[in-house]
């Protein structure tokens, strides 16, 4: 919520959901004017088509089960605006040797949220590199930081998707969406 606030978006435009009643008690008194609610993300209050922008943060990366993710990704799109954006910012990569973990890998992404179909891919950007190079560059030689990033896409574990929304699903005499990368 404090990214939003930065970029200027208005606190009486901002509603969080998180099944924490905890968090949802710390937020409120961390960001008053925010519309902070306790519930589950599969099954929202928010009437159908209710947001311009819908954004999750390493939320699926630690749903490992596809029928809670799924059941996720479709309410996330239900609460969304039709030619509204979905932004997901998420882990790629499970953690090796553990089943607490599954990367939101781009045909993981393509399934949950019907890319080609009820969504297509806006943009793609690289975020953080996997934990356990990040923090070595970090800690011996952070000017290597960026340039690791682009000269060594398969080290990124963190990667921000944005997708839109379709205003009509496709029909056959429908022309293909093209949305180019600016």
């Amino acid at each position: 919520m404090l990214t939003f606030l930065k970029l200027g978006f208005r606190a009486a435009n901002l509603t969080g959901v998180d099944i924490n009643s905890a968090r949802i008690h710390q937020g409120r008194m961390d960001l008053p004017g925010i519309d902070l609610r306790c519930e589950t993300a599969d099954r929202m209050s928010f009437a159908s088509g209710s947001f311009d922008i819908v954004f999750e943060s390493t939320m699926f990366v630690q749903l490992t089960d596809e029928r809670v993710a799924g059941s996720i990704a479709l309410e996330m799109l239900r609460v969304t605006k039709p030619g509204g954006h979905l932004v997901l910012v998420d882990w790629r990569y499970s953690k090796p040797g553990s089943r607490d973990y599954l990367g939101m890998s781009t045909s993981r992404i393509a399934k949950l949220f019907d890319v080609g179909g009820t969504t297509q891919v806006v943009v793609s950007e690289n975020g953080a590199l996997v934990p356990p190079i990040g923090r070595r560059i970090s800690q011996y030689c952070s000017p290597l930081y960026f340039p690791v990033q682009k000269l060594f896409p398969f080290m990124v574990g963190q990667r921000t998707t944005v997708l839109k929304k379709r205003s009509h699903l496709p029909g056959k005499n429908d022309r293909p969406l093209r949305i180019e990368k600016r």
